[in-house]
């Protein structure tokens, strides 16, 4: 016998702000983090780190800065 799944709500709907189909949150880059935490911190600090690794962003793409800040 199926249970009714009409009656139970979908709480990982696909178009619930701020999440994938998952139900987990999504960031896409460092300014989705709010920038007065530590992980925004850190994730700044990597990208810093990464573009040095590149050269310096002033040497790098657009695409390559891009995908440094992702």
């Amino acid at each position: 016998m199926q249970a009714d799944t009409a009656a139970t709500p979908d709480i990982y709907a696909d178009d619930a702000p701020g999440k994938s189909g998952n139900g987990k949150a999504r960031l896409l880059s460092i300014e989705d983090l709010d920038g007065r935490t530590r992980a925004s911190r850190h994730c700044q600090q990597i990208r810093d780190e990464i573009l040095n690794d590149l050269g310096g962003a002033d040497q790098l793409s657009t695409l390559e800065r891009r995908a440094a800040e992702h």
